[in-house]
């Protein structure tokens, strides 16, 4: 279901960042809700929301550029006779959500996109075995008897970077 800008800014949390996009990127600050460097325009961070929010995938993770982690949820919107596609709001995790390391973030989004092992493995220049390792881990970290368990919840929660980009 599509809402209106002001519809959807009374569901963000007033201490969340939020701007609301448009279609070409530019945003603007919601009123009432901090400031957040990563979702100032021009934005990879945006980009790949509104990709995201193409794909059907809303919330993901975001790595900021000191190492800490942001929660991002992009809610699509629409205004009549404006190019406003999504509000995107950010939490700011200075820990990693489940004690996950990067490198487990990355394995889990390729597990939810259906990887095998071998794939993501490819995929991220590791060994099939090392990859078997890191879902261990991260089956072990969120408390998932699956890897279907941990796609899951990884889904619901937004445990996911945005699209990765393949290595060359």
């Amino acid at each position: 279901m599509t809402r209106s800008a002001s519809e959807v800014a009374r569901l963000v949390a007033p201490d969340a960042a939020a701007v609301a996009v448009a279609e070409d990127g530019s945003a603007i600050v919601l009123p009432g809700h901090p400031r957040a460097e990563p979702l100032d325009p021009p934005s990879p961070l945006l980009a790949a929301a509104l990709d995201g929010l193409r794909r059907g995938r809303e919330r993901f993770l975001w790595e900021d550029e000191h190492g800490g982690w942001l929660r991002v949820h992009a809610l699509p919107c629409r205004e009549d006779g404006s190019d406003l596609a999504a509000v995107v709001t950010a939490r700011r995790d200075v820990d990693a959500p489940y004690g996950l390391t990067r490198r487990e973030v990355e394995v889990l989004t390729l597990l939810v996109e259906g990887g095998s092992n071998p794939a993501i493995a490819r995929a991220l220049w590791l060994s099939p075995r090392t990859v078997g390792s890191h879902v261990e881990r991260i089956l072990e970290k969120l408390a998932a008897p699956t890897r279907a368990a941990a796609a899951a919840h990884a889904t619901r929660e937004g445990l996911l970077l945005p699209r990765l980009a393949p290595h060359p």
